[in-house]
């Protein structure tokens, strides 16, 4: 029994191989591709395309890698990273006589990036919510400003002192600790999510497919739709490269039909759809949009017959 089942197991194992083996190679090579983001996880220069998508030049297939909100830890392994190579200089260099680094320069931004991970990943900063704040922030510092022209007190000086009072020494270990698995850990995610959570689209194709692993289960066509970037933090937005969400919605913005995201650099996408699957034949999106507009039409009335027999139904019933 033993043996069965471990032979089992092996032909499962082989079936999944053999299946998915364009995906796992395609994963194998992402990984490659994506080993130096380990140490620059920012969708910037050559990382842009690995990390963020968009349209392969070989190919001009169109991939945009959905993100996991793991991927808004970018700026805290980039900074731990810094940090850590900071005060590792600042180790050699104070013994041989060489110029160091400000404790402050190498600690206070790390610390930062940290605060500034944590509220993203924990809350989404609105309009609304993200003008109270900083309504709410400048506010106080007028006051404190105003407090201090009108008694001349030294509020700003003493904050400033109390600050700099702060230990906030620490060793090249730190920072390296939470760089090297969160690092190798973006790298991996990054690779996987281009094989397991992507929308693609081939050069010539009409749908924008969906894939988890090698699976189509999401798809849309060209013709009566529109595109729409939908910020639900503007933190995210203007912070971590246009972190956002693409709406697909019916021609007259009523109806969403897919959500596309989040994805980074989100208003670009947004643009980047649009222009491929703008439909120049007038005829041909006016009979879509007739179509769909027919078929919502269809499923009212079928509501309206529904609710019509429900209440027949229903005085009947108290007839009886």
């Amino acid at each position: 029994m033993a043996k069965k089942n471990k032979e089992k197991k092996r032909g499962r194992l082989r079936g999944f191989i053999a299946k998915n083996s364009k995906e796992l190679r395609e994963f194998a090579g992402g990984i490659v591709a994506s080993i130096a983001l380990a140490v620059i996880p920012l969708p910037i220069g050559p990382f842009r395309h690995v990390v963020s998508g968009g349209v392969k030049k070989e190919t001009g297939r169109l991939e945009f890698p959905q993100l996991l909100p793991f991927m808004l830890t970018c700026w805290f392994i980039f900074f731990s990273w810094l940090s850590s190579a900071g005060w590792a200089y600042n180790g050699v260099a104070s013994n041989r006589g060489w110029w160091t680094i400000s404790e402050s320069l190498l600690t206070w931004p790390w610390l930062g990036s940290l605060l500034l991970t944590l509220l993203v990943m924990g809350d989404n900063f609105r309009k609304a919510k993200t003008a109270i704040v900083f309504g709410l922030f400048l506010l106080t510092a007028a006051l404190i400003w105003a407090l201090q022209a009108q008694f001349g007190l030294g509020i700003f000086d003493w904050i400033g002192r109390k600050i700099d009072a702060i230990p906030v020494e620490m060793k090249w270990g730190i920072p390296l600790v939470a760089a090297v698995p969160l690092g190798l850990y973006y790298a991996v995610m990054t690779a996987w999510q281009r094989v397991d959570d992507v929308w693609r689209q081939d050069e010539t194709g009409n749908l924008f497919d969906h894939h988890n692993l090698g699976e189509t289960d999401e798809s849309f066509s060209k013709g009566a739709k529109t595109f729409v970037a939908d910020f639900k933090c503007l933190l995210k937005r203007y912070l971590f490269f246009g972190y956002g969400y693409i709406l697909v919605k019916s021609l007259d913005g009523k109806r969403t039909y897919n959500t596309i995201g989040p994805v980074f650099f989100a208003m670009r996408k947004k643009h980047v759809l649009t222009a491929r699957f703008a439909t120049t034949d007038t005829v041909e999106v006016e009979a879509t949009a007739e179509a769909e507009q027919n078929r919502h039409d269809d499923d009212d009335d079928r509501e309206e017959i529904h609710d019509e027999e429900r209440q027949h139904a229903s005085a009947d019933e108290g007839l009886v």
